[in-house]
């Protein structure tokens, strides 16, 4: 999934690696928040 237009929460969008993990996802507000994963595919930092 890379986007979701939700009419409570508004537009979201979301980036994915190669692997097709989660490494990014912007909300509605423009707040973006960015994953880290280690080598065995464990989240290992969020930044907000």
């Amino acid at each position: 999934k890379e986007l979701m237009d939700d009419p409570d929460k508004g537009k979201w969008t979301y980036k994915h690696d190669a692997l097709n993990r989660l490494i990014s996802q912007t909300d509605a507000k423009g707040q973006i928040t960015k994953l880290q994963y280690d080598k065995l595919d464990r989240l290992r930092k969020r930044i907000d």
